[in-house]
């Protein structure tokens, strides 16, 4: 009788595995607040940034009409994911939850509150938070709060797709974002799709944009040692150089040591594959792996981080930083799409926790190589997918100093100390993670005295 309980509770557990490991879609409704700016949408002029999209009537606007919306949601979910796409809302996704946590990736609200971007009501939208999509504008397109196309795509190999789309009134070229979620992982893919149907070369810019939630606490995580300014509120003349991370004696990787007045910045000759951010007091980050060569541009912008303008577009005491990423170096370049041609890519996104940042990144997981006050090096790793019997090796001036073979998965991140006695300033770390078949997947070297 006890080998058949046992038995009974073998297949039960194995079942609930199973299941939780699925990846689902489903429908549903989110609710808003939004404010009646419907009404005061007037025709722009075709020398408006926003033609032919209308502008909004920023001394018409009744801030006091108010209203509920309801607006369809797409939920894609697997154990460690649970996404959710507004296509009402230019595709976007709206929000993240990483389940090991607990915690969303995204900033995100639920009051829709157009802002005027520039004053005169022909650069608006709603900051409304997620991961959205400018296109063929760049930075915030008028778009990018448009009511999009969705399909829902079953994969063979039990993924699942969400696929976006929408045709630009003015050029007629079309934008898709497909989102994919696969089981055994926390990255969701992005597959993003530009195409020039007409018989005109078109010129275009495109940037996504994750709007997070704006924390003294964040780290901005960039490979690179020079940045460009994107406009004169620090003093600077737009597009000047700076130095990264460091810059007269402050390290700005760390958002707690930014000046006032808001700012953006951009690597310069970018050619690096990853960015992402650690948010310090939650222990739990945000990681971008893409292919430099096609989307080279990527830009963090923050507001001023002592006196953020609340009411300039919310309700309450919240405020967001955005992480984008682009075709151009700069926001103020622009590129073509020759005639009938297509531009396409794929980025992976996802979320780590208990690391403490990250120096290097692939697809599958991330690496942090730290400092100990007593000289210690704490190697630590997060996988983005579930890695059964995965050897990780840490070399010293190309001699092994340890090998291990673990189970690691995104719920469950890695973690070894280096004893100060090992290293010397002058050592060279080399890091190498490979999967069960002994395919390499990440290996990372660099200097004892860069750490």
């Amino acid at each position: 009788m006890m080998k058949i309980i046992l038995l009974f509770l073998l297949v039960c557990f194995s079942t609930q595995q199973y299941l939780f490991s699925e990846v689902t879609v489903s429908e549903s409704k989110k609710a808003f607040t939004s404010y009646n700016y419907e009404s005061v949408l007037l025709p722009a002029a075709p020398w408006e940034r926003c033609y032919p999209y209308p502008r909004l009537d920023v001394e018409g606007s009744d801030w006091e009409s108010i209203s509920k919306k309801d607006l369809k949601t797409i939920i894609l979910e697997n154990e460690y994911l649970k996404i959710t796409i507004i296509p009402e809302l230019g595709g976007r996704i709206y929000s993240a939850i990483f389940k090991s946590t607990g915690k969303e990736i995204f900033f995100n609200t639920d009051v829709i509150k157009p802002c005027d971007l520039n004053g005169i009501g022909s650069d608006w939208t709603c900051m409304i938070g997620g991961l959205k999509y400018s296109f063929p504008e760049g930075g915030h397109s008028p778009n990018d709060i448009t009511p999009w196309k969705y399909e829902i795509i079953k994969n063979d190999e039990k993924s699942i797709s969400v696929k976006t789309f929408d045709t630009d009134l003015g050029s007629r070229m079309k934008i898709s974002e497909t989102v994919t979620l696969k089981q055994n992982t926390a990255v969701f893919e992005l597959f993003t799709e530009l195409e020039n149907p007409t018989e005109f070369k078109n010129r275009y810019c495109y940037w996504n944009c994750a709007q997070l939630n704006h924390k003294s606490d964040t780290r901005f995580i960039f490979p690179t040692n020079k940045m460009i300014i994107h406009t004169d509120g620090w003093g600077f003349l737009t597009h000047s150089i700076i130095s990264w991370p460091v810059y007269k004696g402050q390290d700005l990787s760390y958002f707690k040591n930014w000046r006032e007045h808001e700012q953006g910045l951009f690597p310069q000759d970018n050619e690096n594959n990853f960015v992402g951010t650690y948010d310090l007091e939650l222990d739990q980050g945000l990681v971008r792996v893409y292919p430099s060569e096609t989307v080279k541009g990527t830009k963090v912008w923050c507001f001023n981080r002592l006196d953020p303008p609340y009411e300039d577009y919310f309700d309450s005491d919240i405020m967001y930083y955005e992480l984008f990423g682009g075709v151009t170096e700069t926001q103020e370049e622009y590129t073509y799409l020759e005639p009938k041609s297509k531009l396409a890519w794929t980025e992976y996104w996802y979320p780590i926790k208990n690391t403490g940042g990250f120096v290097y990144a692939v697809k599958e997981m991330a690496l942090n190589l730290a400092k100990e006050q007593n000289g210690d090096l704490k190697v630590s790793l997060a996988a983005a997918v579930d890695l059964q019997n995965a050897t990780i090796q840490v070399f010293l001036d190309d001699v092994s100093v340890f090998s291990e073979n673990v189970n690691i998965n995104p719920s469950k991140s890695y973690k070894k100390t280096l004893q100060a006695d090992k290293l010397n300033k002058n050592s060279r770390i080399k890091v190498i993670c490979s999967d069960e078949n002994k395919k390499e997947l990440l290996k990372y070297e660099t200097n004892n005295d860069k750490i």
